[in-house]
């Protein structure tokens, strides 16, 4: 995994663009894929995002506040195990090279799979952002998750990750 330029901002959007990414993670007014370079622009443009870049998988961390990171993730179907392991590397990145005690994260509600995928690496519940997501004219609730730099792990390969 690599720190993600300006210069890779085709790769991103390829990441994105693509139909099992960007249906399952944007809201009705993402549009179509078509707006995966902008969105890609974005990530890799803004002051203080920080973005990773693998194979078939990207992981971004916006800065929140002086401390707090939220995170995100795009990752083309079966690259589920690298996802896996690109998010512990740019973990232990964000932990020792930025002032990032926290991360968060805020996934709908229907998408329990990535919910447990979460808790599964450390993050609790800290909330509910009640119908902040709109998914095919229909209002979904957002779960708050967060793990401080102590509490967060990978899991990946039977090995767990723990953060520096």
């Amino acid at each position: 995994m690599e720190l993600a330029t300006v210069q890779d901002i085709r790769e991103v959007e390829l990441i994105i663009g693509h139909s099992t990414v960007y249906h399952d993670s944007s809201d009705d007014g993402g549009g179509d894929p078509v707006h995966a370079f902008d969105v890609a622009f974005w990530w890799l443009t803004t002051p203080g995002n920080v973005v990773f870049l693998g194979h078939g998988a990207v992981v971004m961390f916006q800065p929140r506040n002086f401390i707090t990171y939220e995170m995100h993730l795009g990752f083309i179907q079966g690259a589920r195990r690298e996802i896996t392991r690109q998010a512990c590397e740019a973990g232990k990145w964000l932990f020792g090279n930025t002032s990032c005690k926290k991360v968060v994260a805020m996934i709908p509600e229907y998408r329990r799979s990535l919910i447990r995928y979460a808790r599964m690496c450390g993050m609790k519940q800290e909330g509910i952002s009640r119908q902040s997501f709109q998914k095919g004219e229909k209002l979904f609730d957002c779960i708050l998750l967060g793990a401080t730099k102590e509490e967060l792990t990978i899991k990946y390969g039977g090995a767990i990750c723990r953060q520096p």
